[in-house]
């Protein structure tokens, strides 16, 4: 049965206190644990005055949470906190919950499931001289993270287009890249990553597993590079795709609307996984309080996606089902 941990802490010592946090993730992740609240905006309804800082954690159950609360890498990191912070730990087993209770897991596409291997490039470049008449700084562009609304922002606002301008323009774009992508895909290579297919095919297995899509792709050309790679669309049951917002932050709003209103059901943040590959994918994550699953399998470095701390951290998606879909 899953546990909570509660943790109220009072710090007196920031900067101290900072040297702790850098190594609670790694900690967590190893005991199956996982972050659903960690700080953020706090109001009191009644009772006492509000600790300063409250963390709320999830783990498989109550064996797990006191495992990593005893273990030699905890203890050594509760040396740091000393002198830097007074705090509480009350852990609880939850709720018995029914047999099958839904999840929502939410994939980005490149590089996380699959490397495209510069198709995407050299259909945006055709697109964009066919739409606009200028590639900017393209071929130097980093996509990684980004949707491909922002990044035509990016590179045409030095001739002057605004986002505005460019979502007035985002539908026929999207056609037009479409239309580029098709007739170039057989000069080019989409490969699934390492057990991204087995994931995806196992989690269609699940009784308790929706799987859907959050990529800064437009919608027509994911279609196209998961079918070049091996996947089938229909193997996503919802989608929120880059032209249809600027922000990935949006996407992922749109990504849960869409699966609540197609199961007439709502989804506990707990419940709703993002997995991808850059920082965009982790702030994304917490824009629904999803939990943030980090993969290095793209072109971010994984040192940077330790600072954004995400809920986990995985090399590959071989670990996902049994370090997070516990």
């Amino acid at each position: 049965m899953p546990a909570y941990m509660l943790v109220q802490v009072k710090v007196t010592d920031p900067d101290q206190y900072a040297q702790y946090t850098k190594l609670t993730p790694a900690i967590l992740e190893k005991y199956g644990g996982r972050f659903v609240i960690r700080g953020g905006e706090k109001h009191a309804l009644e009772g006492p005055e509000i600790p300063e800082r409250i963390v709320l954690l999830r783990f498989p159950d109550v064996a797990a949470a006191k495992r990593m609360y005893n273990s030699d890498e905890y203890q050594a990191a509760i040396k740091l906190r000393e002198g830097a912070a007074e705090a509480s730990f009350i852990v609880m087993a939850a709720m018995n919950k029914p047999a099958v209770s839904r999840r929502l897991v939410l994939f980005d596409i490149d590089g996380t499931l699959l490397i495209s291997r510069g198709i995407g490039r050299e259909a945006k470049r055709r697109a964009m001289l066919e739409r606009f008449g200028e590639v900017g700084d393209l071929d130097k562009h980093v996509f990684g993270g980004k949707t491909d609304w922002q990044i035509l922002a990016d590179l045409l606002a030095p001739f002057g287009k605004t986002s505005a301008d460019i979502g007035r323009e985002i539908a026929a774009y999207q056609q037009a890249m479409a239309r580029h992508m098709r007739g170039i895909k057989d000069d080019y290579r989409a490969d699934a990553l390492p057990h991204a297919l087995e994931l995806v095919r196992k989690l269609r297995d699940r009784g308790d597993a929706i799987v859907g899509l959050v990529t800064g792709n437009t919608a027509m050309t994911a279609e196209i590079k998961l079918e070049m790679a091996g996947f089938q669309r229909d193997w996503f049951a919802v989608g929120a795709f880059g032209n249809e917002a600027a922000e990935r932050a949006k996407l992922t709003r749109l990504a849960l609307a869409r699966a609540e209103k197609m199961t007439t059901a709502s989804f506990d943040g707990g419940d709703v996984f993002v997995i991808g590959d850059t920082v965009a994918d982790i702030d994304a994550a917490r824009a629904i309080d999803a939990v943030a699953v980090a993969v290095c399998t793209g072109y971010t470095e994984r040192e940077q996606l330790r600072e954004r701390e995400p809920d986990f951290l995985l090399d590959d998606l071989s670990s996902f089902m049994a370090a997070v879909m516990v």
